[in-house]
């Protein structure tokens, strides 16, 4: 699909910035700034070439274990360190949230095929 792929969450791909769940302390490794972010990223679905998912997946954890050794917990966990990565590393290729719908949100008129489903 691309060297580096991620996906649109689906609980939050209709929202304005200032209210997704980035994590915005300062202390942590995955703050990201007030005026910074474009969308929010699902934690479980990101693809790409072996480099990229390794810096990737080693930039996430070497900021995840700053955290915990400063006694801190990122707002959405993991979550938050791959979203400030992806702040920082756009993605090649972004899909659309149909591709990691849940049906436990409510449904939207916008979404037409919802290609993968969790439930």
């Amino acid at each position: 699909l691309g060297e580096l792929v991620s996906v649109i969450h689906p609980g939050y791909y209709h929202k304005p910035r200032k209210e997704l769940p980035y994590e915005r302390g300062p202390a942590s490794q995955a703050f990201i700034p007030e005026d910074e972010g474009d969308f929010y990223y699902q934690g479980n679905f990101f693809a790409g070439t072996v480099q990229r998912i390794y810096h990737l997946t080693k930039t996430c954890y070497e900021g995840i274990m700053k955290d915990k050794a400063n006694g801190i917990q990122a707002v959405v966990n993991e979550e938050s360190h791959l979203n400030k990565y992806f702040v920082y590393n756009k993605p090649t290729k972004i899909l659309s949230p149909e591709y990691i719908w849940s049906n436990s949100i409510s449904e939207q008129k916008d979404i037409k095929i919802k290609r993968v489903l969790r439930v």
